[in-house]
């Protein structure tokens, strides 16, 4: 079958900016210029690294979710991180539960089961966690959950941390960190679960008088979720993944990265989505997603390459 290939004309003046500005190829800037982008924001798009992070507490309801959670951890209160069985909701239950326990807060978390209680909140599920929590924190789930919420708000406080787009009706919990509700003015609006959970770590740091750079150590996690969600990777996620796969730490990825064949100083975004990703997702749709949170939670290398064996199986 004979094709015939038309190409789309190039802003020769844009192409031209953007070669001065990068010193790069001229087929390089041609893409680049087809993106439209300026010069500076091309700039950022090779540089990732030099990405500015956004204020956290751009984020509607960011203040009211860190001054409970700041009232949590003066009254030890217990909290319960209310995840997902996706890669994302994995990867945003490790980085909370790790964060929060290291700031000395008594956290714990759940994670529904895929095949017999399936995606988000559940009554059932509230019902075991009420009498045993004073605080629940979602994680990648929870913003179209308002029978849930109603049912639950008058019993326990829960803050819902998501990146879901919304229904028209929002639940009626303490606090929603969500970038696509509405009245929202945080401006990057393509962060996923695990995205959303680190800007909540950032600020919470903040509220604590504690430097928000000491969370860089936890990017792999950050870099895990949005990768494996599908996020595009620009602006605040474009920093997260190419500072996360540039310093892999968390000892349950260097495990299964092994496991996988792959080398943690040269690990890409291929890798991840086709490698890492999968083995991660098959114990939350095989057996319990528990297992892949317990990879990332721990800091005893038998047990990562024991859980890394079981998740390659």
């Amino acid at each position: 079958m004979k094709k015939y290939w038309e190409i789309l004309p190039v802003d020769e003046k844009k192409q031209q900016a953007i070669m001065k500005a990068l010193h790069i190829s001229p087929l390089l800037a041609q893409i680049l210029a087809r993106k439209n982008f300026s010069p500076e924001e091309t700039k950022e798009f090779l540089n990732p690294a030099q990405t500015a992070y956004h204020d956290p507490f751009l984020l509607k309801d960011m203040d009211k979710a860190c001054t409970r959670l700041a009232k949590a951890l003066a009254a030890q209160e217990k909290i319960c991180i209310y995840g997902d069985y996706d890669v994302d909701g994995i990867s945003s239950t490790a980085l909370l539960v790790t964060v929060l326990k290291n700031l000395g807060m008594n956290a714990d978390y759940y994670l529904p089961d895929r095949h017999s209680e399936g995606y988000g909140l559940h009554t059932a599920s509230l019902d075991k966690l009420i009498p045993r929590y004073d605080l629940i924190v979602t994680v990648d789930c929870g913003i179209t959950a308002i029978e849930e919420i109603a049912y639950a708000k008058d019993k326990i406080d829960i803050i819902i941390t998501d990146h879901h787009l919304p229904r028209e009706a929002l639940p009626e919990a303490l606090a929603i960190v969500n970038p696509n509700q509405a009245q929202c003015p945080y401006p990057c609006k393509n962060l996923c679960g695990v995205g959303v959970a680190f800007k909540l770590c950032q600020a919470l740091y903040q509220t604590l008088h504690k430097d928000p750079a000491e969370l860089e150590q936890y990017l792999d996690i950050v870099a895990l979720g949005t990768v494996a969600d599908i996020v595009p990777l620009i602006d605040e996620n474009r920093r997260f993944v190419q500072k996360g796969l540039n310093n892999i730490r968390n000892l349950g990825m260097q495990e299964l990265l092994k496991i996988c064949n792959y080398e943690t100083d040269t690990v890409n975004t291929g890798h991840i989505g086709f490698g890492v990703a999968p083995r991660l997702n098959a114990a939350g749709r095989l057996t319990h997603a528990s297992n892949a949170v317990e990879l990332l939670l721990t800091d005893d290398k038998a047990v990562a390459a024991e859980k890394s064996r079981y998740l390659d199986a």
